[in-house]
């Protein structure tokens, strides 16, 4: 396995990452924080599960394990849903089947996925105990409805701002290819009634855009 990282130049470590993970350019739903399953039209749904993951743990196992990780995010395509989980797994270490060989050897996604898209649907917006539980922006968007509907509103911002910050981070650096984000609204039904997530949203894309990353909006025609 020396000769392998020492000899073999990158073109052929990237062939034999694609042979041992089995897929490259697939589709995969990102589940926070730690499961993914692989979307193919033939078969039911399934988690992914990495290869070498019984193997002894080794410097070299541990240092091959890395790498296949950073290239499995590289390679694919991948969406992830936001409504009641953050997106703060994108942007912390995510665990490779084995411990890293240093402490700054770890796989961050959002530094190595090339393709991501994000659908965001509204959260519930009414009290906890009121029996009912709706799914509206306008409850949100411009003012919060009630203090349910702020907390979502304050964690959904937060989180999209960190997202921006992460998202023009990965276009820096010599190596870095950086990432192409695509934002789905879903649960906007009346462009009147949803004018204040629209306005946020299109703000958000704008300001990312605006120092270099690259984002996106896709139409949701109602």
């Amino acid at each position: 396995m020396t000769l392998f990282f020492n000899v073999l130049p990158p073109e052929l470590h990237c062939i034999v990452y694609t042979y041992i993970l089995g897929h490259s350019g697939s589709i995969f739903v990102l589940h926070p924080p730690t499961s993914i399953f692989r979307y193919d039209t033939h078969y039911p749904v399934r988690p992914y599960t990495f290869p070498l993951k019984n193997l002894p743990i080794h410097p070299l196992t541990s240092r091959l394990a890395y790498f296949l990780t950073t290239h499995f995010f590289a390679t694919n395509t991948f969406y992830t849903c936001y409504r009641y989980s953050t997106l703060s797994f994108l942007r912390t270490p995510f665990p490779v089947p084995f411990p890293s060989v240093t402490e700054t050897a770890v796989c961050i996604p959002l530094q190595h996925i090339r393709s991501l898209t994000i659908i965001i649907t509204s959260p519930e917006s009414a009290e906890d105990g009121d029996g009912q539980a709706e799914y509206e922006w306008k409850a949100l968007f411009p003012s919060a409805r009630n203090t349910k509907c702020a907390m979502w509103k304050d964690a959904l911002v937060q989180d999209f701002r960190e997202l921006g910050d992460a998202v023009v981070d990965s276009i820096r650096g010599e190596d870095s290819q950086g990432c192409d984000v695509s934002v789905y609204l879903a649960d906007v039904w009346n462009l009147d009634q949803d004018a204040g997530v629209l306005r946020w949203i299109e703000a958000w894309v704008e300001n990312v855009r605006a120092r270099g990353g690259r984002v996106g909006l896709v139409s949701n025609e109602i």
